[in-house]
């Protein structure tokens, strides 16, 4: 995803409770509470993530939380403070697999097991941001509509609900929820909600000026700050703005040195701009700091545009793995899956069974109702394509990517007018995008001149 903050940045199934090796057994005293336990060992972090006193203040806050809740089993704000810990090492490291179960144990004991009303409000809040960042937005939705009935005045409450309700599509309930979350905490992460919504609006200008209210509110070095103006150069970056991207790129990595996403967001720009080869050490930088799967996907449609077929077998292979490794741990990636299949494997079939399942989880969603629009494309059924892809751009959305399948479907529908306007917005808008069907929208304008010369 994803443009929007979710899940470990707001700081299901069953619960892991022994966390690959080296977990730290608590056996309770309490009768209630006999069955023996496992807490999750700290992940020691690349040496390059983050500085060296953020690395030391991580290890002394786990090993004192980890102590104080084996002294005492009923210590629910250590179960707290703890998992935010683990949510936000999971965003940091990248360890996503290994963290939000490790986090989830805990709430979930915490939910089970403790009375004060505090406590339950928490466990319910941070419970509702780990789902959301394990796709899992049904299950995010309820829990975060608890916390609100446990506490009314708690703003990232209300970003879980625009959280949730954007990824099932329920765009006019998202705006509602986040004008309730800026007017109770007007901050980075409320003004980063706000740069969300009003680009699906179509105001891009609008999308970019809260973006930068987002970052003007953060600290520099933060991990959070860091994040917003690696957004805001993808933002730029979509609407074919090269230079305000790479200048967000690089101030991201002036200010957190070695950032893993402004690395693949250089990576990104320098591919468009034909330097290949630089383009491929910058994923692999990024890739060495942490095992983001979406770094190595895209390292994978590199590859495959520079025809190394020994290259693409190899990381095709570790892609999997880690799809598979993600789904194990209950982190529902179909949407993805489904755009892998398509960019890199070219596997049509694999692309429509798990957009078919997508669909049937997130129907309204605009990301899910444009790869919909793609599956119905690619299989000739136009209408239901057209169906689909003004899903994707209601309410004035001006996403090139969106904009210029929609076009596509227009002319094959005979409407070469309107859908050939469509095609030109794509690709003025965004000169430089590389994007699945980029190629027949400028075979299709290139047709379309030479017939009007002819």
């Amino acid at each position: 995803m994803k443009s929007l903050f979710i899940g470990s940045f707001l700081l299901g199934g069953m619960v892991v409770l022994c966390l690959q090796t080296g977990c730290t057994r608590l056996n309770s005293q309490s009768p209630s509470h006999r069955q023996s336990w496992e807490i999750a060992e700290l992940l020691n972090r690349n040496e390059h993530l983050g500085s060296v006193e953020e690395q030391q203040v991580v290890s002394r806050q786990y090993h004192t939380l980890k102590y104080q809740i084996l002294r005492q089993s009923d210590d629910w704000k250590s179960y707290i403070q703890l998992s935010r810990l683990f949510m936000i090492e999971a965003r940091v490291t990248g360890e996503h697999g290994y963290y939000y179960p490790a986090a989830l144990s805990l709430l979930d004991r915490t939910l089970e097991y403790a009375s004060e009303h505090d406590i339950q409000f928490q466990a319910s809040f941070l419970k509702a941001s780990v789902l959301l960042s394990l796709h899992r937005f049904e299950e995010a939705l309820r829990y975060g509509e608890k916390a609100l009935s446990l506490n009314p005045y708690h703003a990232l409450t209300y970003g879980t609900l625009v959280d949730a309700h954007v990824e099932l599509g329920n765009y006019e309930d998202a705006v509602v929820w986040v004008e309730k979350m800026v007017n109770l905490r007007p901050d980075l992460r409320s003004y980063a909600r706000i740069s969300y919504l009003r680009e699906l609006k179509g105001d891009i200008k609008g999308a970019v000026d809260a973006m930068e209210m987002a970052i003007e509110a953060g600290v520099p070095g933060q991990e959070d700050r860091a994040w917003c103006r690696t957004t805001l150069g993808d933002l730029h970056l979509k609407y074919g703005n090269l230079p305000a991207a790479e200048n967000q790129f690089q101030w991201a990595l002036h200010e957190r040195s070695n950032y893993p996403f402004a690395l693949a967001g250089l990576a990104k720009l320098s591919q468009l701009q034909g330097a290949n080869k630089e383009a491929l050490q910058l994923l692999d930088s990024a890739a060495l700091l942490i095992p983001e799967l979406s770094f190595f996907i895209q390292k994978a449609k590199l590859v495959k545009d520079l025809e190394e077929p020994t290259q693409l077998t190899m990381l095709q292979t570790s892609i999997l793995e880690m799809f598979d490794d993600d789904e194990e741990q209950g982190h529902l990636m179909y949407a993805e899956r489904a755009k892998y299949f398509r960019d890199v494997l070219g596997d049509d079939s694999a692309f429509f069974a798990y957009t078919q399942i997508a669909l049937s989880e997130r129907p309204r969603n605009k990301e899910v109702a444009h790869l919909a629009a793609g599956m119905y494309y690619r299989k000739g059924v136009f209408d239901l394509a057209r169906e689909y892809a003004e899903i994707s751009v209601q309410g004035g959305c001006k996403d090139p990517e969106y904009i210029g399948l929609l076009g596509l479907i227009l002319v094959k529908e005979g409407n070469l007018k309107e859908g050939t306007d469509y095609i030109k917005y794509a690709l003025e808008t965004n000169p430089f995008q590389a994007y699945f069907f980029t190629k027949e929208l400028k075979t299709f304008l290139d047709k379309s001149v030479k017939t009007k010369k002819a």
